[in-house]
This record gives structure tokens, C-alpha cells and sequence, in this order.
């Protein structure tokens, strides 16, 4: 049995420069999920609140890290 096919591949180095506003991230995370533009979010029509993006995150399985760097794209301080 092959172990290296059941390792999870590590995340992408994220490139030099400011880091992804929460659009990307979102968009980032949706993507291959198969699910639809979260419109509203997604468009910077509207902010989401502080409950909201970790509730989005959660059913987007994104890990904690990541969770926190939304929520600092957002404006809140993480967890």
C-alpha cells in the first residue's frame, strides 16, 4: 500500500505581497467545492458579520489557520 497517496498534499506557499482580501479567500475556498457564487460576500456588496465567517468557513471545511486569516481580511481579530 502506498502511504505517500494517503498524505495530504501541504498547502501552497502564498506569494509576497498584502495578503488575499477575503473575496479571495472565500473564492478561494469555494472553488471546487461544488458550490455557487456566495454572491453577496463574495461580490464586496456586503461585509459579512463576525459570526458569519467563521459559520462559512466551518461548511467550507477550511482549516483553523485559515479560518483566522478570514477573519482578518474581515476586519475581526481571530480566535
Amino acid at each position: 500500500m502506498d502511504t505517500a497517496a494517503a498524505q495530504p498534499s501541504p498547502a501552497p506557499a502564498r506569494p509576497a505581497g498584502p495578503p488575499p482580501s477575503f473575496v479571495e479567500q472565500l473564492r478561494h475556498w469555494r472553488q471546487g467545492r461544488g458550490i455557487r457564487q456566495l454572491s453577496c460576500g463574495e461580490n464586496g456588496r456586503c461585509a459579512p458579520s463576525r459570526e458569519m465567517v467563521p459559520r462559512l468557513a466551518e461548511r467550507l471545511d477550511v482549516p483553523l489557520p485559515e479560518r483566522n486569516a478570514l477573519l482578518e481580511a474581515t476586519g475581526y481579530a481571530p480566535r
